[in-house]
Order: structure tokens, then C-alpha cells, then sequence
């Protein structure tokens, strides 16, 4: 798989920027000390630390491919789902994708926060852990201003409980149990 980007440093997301206080004050309770999340292949650093303070923290080195679906054709160019403007040398929905992608790819641990929700949408048929994700990827566009966040929000939030499905039902994937996807 080739990625479109990789941190090159650590990333902080401050939660109170984007959910309101009472889910900030929620979770602040729920949470009793950080938790680190590691890839399975690599247990020796971690990808992802959600801290009692309310911060999502993704180490450098995470490689993700921006706003999905977008595939890499031959080594020449991506074709996709655009990534917006470059603002800053980054294009305008870079930390939003990086954090609706690590948190994703987090999403069946145990200790996953699958408390997120979304104060800016109404609550919609999607799972509290999927729509809590894409209503924190809508929130992080919002404050960068992104023209199209409510066409990428509808994408998202279609889109993936999509893949899920393509995943169970051709790939033979297991969602039943917590924890990494089984196959």
C-alpha cells in the first residue's frame, strides 16, 4: 500500500476545540489515565495516545492516504477524492483526514472512545463510534473553513460503513469481535 502522507512530527488534536464541554467534560471522567494504541505488527511505539485531558495525539511517522477513496495509479498520480487547497504547505483537510483515519483505524479496540458525537449534525442512523468520528472530521473542517465539508462529511459517512460491508462480505472480514479486524 503506498501512503499519500506521513507525519513528520507529533500531532496534537485539543478536543476542546472542536466538541462542546459537556461531551469534554464527559470524557475527562471516563478517562482515568492516557491510553496508548499500537499497531499490531508493531508493538514497540505507539500510533495513537487519547489522554485524560482531552487531546488526541498521533506520533510521527503515521502514513495515511488523505480523504478516501483514493488509490495510487502506477506510481504516476492518485485518483480520488480530492484533498483541497494547500494551506500552510498542506492541503486544507490534512489533520481532519489524519484524524478521522487513525481513529478509524482504532475503532474496534475496547478502549476506544466511541464517545465522540457530533454537536454540529443531528443524530443520523450510523453507529455513536462512526457518526462521533465523522461529526469530529466535520468539526475540524468547519474551523479550517472547508467549502465542501458537508458534501465530505455525507461521504464519509456513507462511504464507510460501505467499505465495512464489501470487507464482511468479499474479504471475509470478522467485526464481531473487540479488538483488530479477524480474518
Amino acid at each position: 500500500m503506498k501512503w499519500l502522507f506521513e507525519l513528520e512530527e507529533d500531532y496534537k488534536c485539543i478536543l476542546a476545540e472542536f466538541i462542546n464541554d459537556d461531551e469534554l467534560k464527559e470524557l475527562k471522567s471516563e478517562l482515568i489515565e492516557d491510553k496508548d494504541f499500537f499497531d499490531p505488527r508493531d508493538l514497540s511505539k505507539p500510533r495513537l495516545r487519547i489522554t485524560k485531558e482531552g487531546e488526541i495525539i498521533v506520533f510521527q511517522g503515521y502514513a495515511w492516504d488523505g480523504n478516501s477513496p483514493k488509490i495510487n495509479f502506477l506510481d504516476l498520480f492518485w485518483i480520488g477524492t480530492p484533498d483541497g487547497i494547500q494551506t500552510y504547505n498542506r492541503p486544507i483537510t490534512y489533520y481532519a483526514s489524519l484524524i478521522h483515519d487513525v481513529l478509524g483505524q482504532f475503532k474496534r479496540e475496547p478502549e476506544m472512545l466511541s464517545r465522540f458525537k457530533s454537536t454540529e449534525l443531528p443524530d443520523l442512523w450510523f453507529s455513536k463510534g462512526r457518526r462521533g468520528r465523522d461529526g469530529l472530521y466535520f468539526s475540524m473542517l468547519k474551523h479550517e473553513r472547508f467549502m465542501f465539508r458537508h458534501l465530505y462529511y455525507l461521504a464519509v459517512s456513507l462511504s464507510g460503513p460501505l467499505y465495512d460491508a464489501y470487507l464482511a462480505l468479499f474479504k471475509g472480514v470478522d467485526f464481531t469481535a473487540h479488538g483488530s479486524r479477524r480474518t
